[in-house]
């Protein structure tokens, strides 16, 4: 359901660039409201085989939902680039980013630095592929953002298999 950027209205967007090899190939991006007027994230990495390669937990005080999503693209966005690029598919369960990053709705004025951030990111992250995820009571990711603590950096775990952590 993803499509070549500017081409249409679809529900995804895809950029093309340079594809190297990476990690991880799929992201799972969400952001929820949580009390005390906060919004978790919620990042999950998987590699090829479908394993968590790195999850990243972050409560953002002060923000709205369009906003953290932006927030949570950009932080994968740079993991990707870190990690080399490549070719990359994130699941987002914000569908009002997924059809602003499709061409499908505008960035409201104030979310326009972020989109365009994002696109910019994406343009160097290699071959990425945004697509929206409907059903999001059963989304790892969002279940990820609502469990998320106010920190003053990200919480983040990283994986060599699904049983044994690197860091906590």
């Amino acid at each position: 359901m993803s499509v070549l950027a500017g081409e249409g209205k679809s529900g995804g967007v895809r950029m093309d660039s340079h594809p190297k090899p990476c990690s991880f190939s799929y992201v799972l991006v969400s952001a929820a409201r949580l009390r005390d007027d906060c919004v978790g994230i919620g990042l999950i990495f998987k590699a090829r085989d479908r394993s968590t390669t790195k999850k990243i937990s972050q409560a953002l005080p002060d923000t709205d939902l369009d906003a953290a999503t932006y927030e949570a693209l950009r932080i994968a966005l740079e993991e990707a680039i870190g990690a080399g690029g490549g070719s990359f598919t994130f699941y987002v369960d914000n569908l009002r980013v997924v059809a602003q990053l499709a061409g499908e709705g505008r960035a409201p004025a104030e979310l326009l630095a972020p989109s365009l951030q994002v696109r910019a990111l994406m343009n160097g992250a290699g071959s990425v592929s945004v697509v929206p995820v409907t059903r999001t009571e059963a989304f790892s990711a969002r279940r990820l953002a609502l469990q998320a603590q106010v920190a003053p950096v990200p919480q983040v775990r990283e994986y060599v298999s699904l049983q044994l952590p690197l860091s906590v």
